[in-house]
């Protein structure tokens, strides 16, 4: 009976531990480190590990990384159930980061010294001002990141893809490398026959878009930016979503353009919607074969492999194309504007680190966050990562060619636009699964029906506040 009994307690805790798996809780029972070092991206987990095992040798304090599958529901599940790790990485560009720091669940950390070597400019962006004025700092962004366009350099050049003829333009108008990029989606409209007639007749074997249907995160920031692009602004772009009616998104007395947008158009819709979900429709139809099913691997691969010309995606996605060994130049461009003035990149930080309201070791946090924005140290993370850095001292020059087509960007406000769904208290998760779904059916009564569910919530939750 007693072994019985001891097989049975055996299996509970067995299933025990599986359910706290399942959820995000991590066993922490072995206690065996000095700081809890939580990221989301994975890519970089071993330059961490690096740095943390480096800072152990001169310190003596133990860092485990963790860098998980699923790391957003992970991440939320603990820090709302007071189990958050000592360091943790949340983008103040999503929503979670303002639950968490309207919950109070982060801590305040103004007074620490690594805040000294990050550009004050960058800090003042997620800063929270209190009743005198002064700012307090509940992230540290070291980084940020974009979402725009990779596109394959070498092929553009290739096939007179950057002459720009194409586009009806003149020398004049080409950049300071001779070349013209498209810059609206006119243009891109232009681009996207002539690859398909030189197709017909086997100039090259290309697809215009690389996509992926089963990385939705990398598709839905050109949805944003286009609602905001269309609507000139993300106030006007909360307004079309939040102030219209129950069910009747877009429903609302705005105008853009002089137009007011309440006026259906031939199909039912309003022209901000036809505008944007036929742009979507457009990088549908010209984009590979196996989009819909295809991953952000195979995405890089056609890239990287000649078998596709522009990549929607975020810089966070550097480190994967370099990984892939591309021969040919990878270069970026702004997302094309709806207009001849409005490019556009959504930027946010990436690699942004809050502390926990109650660490375990404050002394061994200090001490880690200290290190890891020496110019020295961080220049490892950097020479991998390759995004625009906040860190005082970092050599970027030459580092990161990849990106030069947006990097005046970033800060540019005429150029960039926020990740909008952060005031939208549901988040992202399912604006990222109503574009990849339009995007693989290209139903516009689906997609509008989709946008009211969610902001049918969103009104509601609202109201409920």
């Amino acid at each position: 009976m007693k072994i019985k009994l001891m097989k049975k307690l055996c299996l509970l805790g067995v299933i025990v531990c599986m359910c706290f798996v399942n959820v995000g809780c991590i066993n922490t029972s072995s206690n065996n480190y000095d700081v809890d070092f939580f990221v989301e991206k994975f890519e970089m987990l071993d330059t961490f590990n690096q740095i943390a095992s480096d800072f152990q040798k001169q310190t003596g304090y133990k860092v485990k990384v963790e860098s998980p599958s699923n790391p957003a529901t992970i991440i939320n599940d603990r820090v709302r159930n007071d189990i958050a790790p000592d360091i943790f990485q949340v983008y103040p560009g999503q929503t979670a980061y303002n639950i968490f720091l309207n919950e109070g669940k982060l801590k305040d950390i103004t007074d620490l010294s690594a805040l000294n070597k990050i550009d004050k400019t960058a800090l003042n962006m997620y800063g929270v001002k209190d009743k005198s004025g002064k700012e307090h700092y509940y992230t540290i962004p070291f980084s940020f990141s974009a979402e725009a366009f990779y596109y394959n350099a070498t092929l553009f050049h290739k096939y007179g893809y950057d002459k720009p003829e194409l586009y009806g333009k003149t020398e004049k108008d080409v950049d300071k490398n001779g070349d013209y990029l498209p810059k609206t989606w006119d243009d891109m409209k232009r681009l996207a026959v002539k690859v398909l007639a030189d197709k017909k007749i086997g100039v090259n074997n290309l697809s215009l878009f690389n996509l992926s249907g089963s990385d939705p995160y990398l598709i839905h920031g050109l949805h944003e930016a286009l609602w905001q692009q269309v609507l000139e602004g993300t106030a006007n772009t909360n307004k079309y979503f939040l102030n219209s009616p129950k069910g009747q998104v877009g429903k609302y007395e705005l105008t853009v353009n002089g137009k007011k947008l309440s006026t259906m158009e031939s199909n039912g819709y309003d022209s901000a919607f036809n505008k944007v979900s036929d742009i979507l429709t457009f990088v549908a139809n010209n984009s590979q074969n196996n989009y819909g099913t295809a991953k952000a691997a195979d995405a890089i691969t056609s890239l990287v492999k000649e078998q596709g010309l522009i990549f929607p995606a975020g810089t966070f996605s550097l480190p994967l194309i370099r990984q892939a060994n591309p021969k040919d130049s990878i270069r970026t461009m702004a997302f094309p504007g709806t207009t001849a003035n409005n490019q556009t990149i959504i930027s946010t930080a990436d690699l942004s680190l809050s502390v926990s309201k109650n660490p375990k070791n404050m002394k061994a946090v200090t001490a880690f966050l200290a290190y890891l924005t020496k110019s020295s140290v961080y220049q490892k993370y950097y020479n991998v990562d390759g995004n625009k850095t906040t860190v005082k001292g970092i050599q970027t020059a030459g580092k990161t060619p990849e990106l030069q087509g947006i990097t005046n960007l970033f800060m540019d406000s005429k150029h960039h636009v926020p990740w909008i769904h952060q005031y939208w208290k549901q988040g992202e998760t399912q604006i990222q699964t109503l574009t990849i779904d339009f995007l693989k059916t290209k139903s516009k009564s689906n997609l509008y029906n989709s946008l009211n569910q969610y902001f049918d919530v969103e009104k509601q939750m609202s109201n409920e506040n």
